[in-house]
């Protein structure tokens, strides 16, 4: 008699578990959550009602008036990271029709909207090609770690803690602190020999300091590290000028802001760092810009695709297509700024490893392969032959020639033995290793 009872429930429990998957998918449970969906939204209860649109549509993903009224109640509703994602996929959907249509109209004014005193941007060239590269706020404050300080002038240190402090205070948000440990650090500041040509006279051209972006085999950022060069070309020490007006700039990248700003006044104007001559450098400290400040504030509002922690989904965060368009569009708004950059500076190497990478995410090998040869004959220092190297071997794997990605990967690690050349280097071994079976 128990195992008949149980034979009973377990039958009971099948047919009730396939009977739910089968109403979930009819007519029945669409027409039935449309309509509960209608009633919430016509008492303002709009984001309650997106979740039923959202069902009825699970149930019968053809109904125009489900689509219709999803896309009202996105709209009217609170502007949260899944709505604004939601209300942008019916936009670019493959479905030609009224919900398309309203919805087109929406994103642009949800995005003028979240876009509201942060109009004043160079977001387009904050962004890493089309990744959104940045801290999470949650690991505030950045741990800073100073290497080899007693080998340079205290005011090194004591400057570029200012510009630190600068960006902390103006911002409202941004918080550092110094640790004694590297291993512990997020920021990592180094002081260097300075390895490029020499240079003589008033219009020596030199760069004082290098940012680069650390991450893990999986795409997490681990760390960010500013190289100063303890002298200039001709073996001078930097003023305090320059070390200021360098910090400045330099942490405007090692909090996520990849590129350069196209406007002379701006802190990350491409001129305030790269190939400045001593002179025309050490007039005055720069000031961040209103321009400066909204990048940043935009760029911690979007959502991240790189960061340093796990879980940084956040429903306030915006939903970045909405706010830069699809990947296409990035891509080629960042490649305009790049041809713009090796216009104006076409001796400077950087503008051309920059094309190189979006050309590769392009799918252009061929004008990437391009650039990089432009940047390699241009190369002056370790730091710029490391990220040539680093970037041909990218492009080889991509090409799948292993071996040639292996070999500029380890010529990239001879320059400089990082956690990005060595994970790449595995990467491809396993590559090779899996290609041999």
């Amino acid at each position: 008699m128990r195992k008949k009872i149980i034979k009973i429930t377990l039958l009971v429990v099948v047919f009730g578990f396939w009977g739910y998957i089968l109403w979930q998918r009819s007519p029945l449970c669409a027409s039935y959550y449309f309509n509960k969906g209608k009633q919430l939204y016509n008492v303002e209860q709009y984001d309650a009602s997106v979740r039923l649109f959202q069902r009825s549509l699970a149930a019968n993903p053809n109904n125009p008036a489900a689509r219709y009224f999803l896309a009202l109640a996105l709209s009217k509703g609170t502007p949260t990271y899944s709505n604004q994602e939601s209300l942008y996929l019916i936009a670019n959907s493959k479905t030609h029709d009224t919900a398309q249509n309203y919805a087109k109209t929406q994103i642009i004014s949800l995005k003028k909207r979240l876009l509201e005193g942060l109009e004043g941007n160079y977001i387009y060239s904050a962004i890493l090609n089309k990744d959104i590269l940045r801290w999470n706020t949650e690991a505030f404050p950045l741990k800073v770690y100073f290497d080899e300080e007693q080998n340079v002038p205290q005011y090194y240190r004591d400057n570029i803690k200012k510009a630190m402090d600068e960006w902390s205070r103006r911002s409202n948000f941004i918080e550092f602190t110094q640790v004694t440990k590297p291993d512990d650090c997020d920021i990592y500041v180094r002081f260097k020999d300075y390895d490029g040509p020499k240079c003589t006279g008033p219009n020596c051209k030199y760069t004082v300091a290098v940012t680069s972006n650390t991450t893990d085999s999986r795409n997490r950022l681990t760390k960010m590290t500013m190289t100063f060069y303890k002298t200039n070309p001709l073996g001078q020490t930097y003023s305090e000028t320059e070390i200021y007006n360098t910090a400045l700039h330099e942490t405007g990248h090692a909090l996520g802001i990849s590129g350069h700003s196209d406007y002379a006044g701006d802190v990350m104007y491409s001129n305030n760092h790269e190939q400045y001559s001593n002179a025309s450098y050490n007039n005055g400290r720069l000031s961040l810009t209103m321009r400066d400040l909204n990048t940043l504030a935009l760029l911690y509002r979007l959502a991240p695709t790189i960061t340093n922690m796990r879980g940084w989904y956040n429903e306030n965060l915006y939903y970045a297509p909405l706010i830069l368009g699809n990947e296409d569009e990035i891509l080629e708004k960042k490649l305009a700024e790049y041809k713009k950059y090796v216009e104006q500076y076409p001796n400077y190497c950087g503008g051309y490893i920059n094309m190189a990478a979006v050309y590769s995410s392009m799918g252009n090998n061929k004008l990437a392969k391009d650039s990089l040869t432009k940047a390699e004959f241009l190369a002056t220092n370790d730091d710029e032959k490391y990220l040539i190297h680093y970037n041909k071997s990218i492009l080889y794997y991509n090409n799948q020639d292993f071996n040639s990605a292996l070999e500029s990967a380890k010529d990239a690690q001879r320059i400089k033995d990082d956690e990005n050349v060595e994970s790449l280097i595995n990467d491809i071994k396993l590559m090779m290793d899996s290609t041999k079976k």
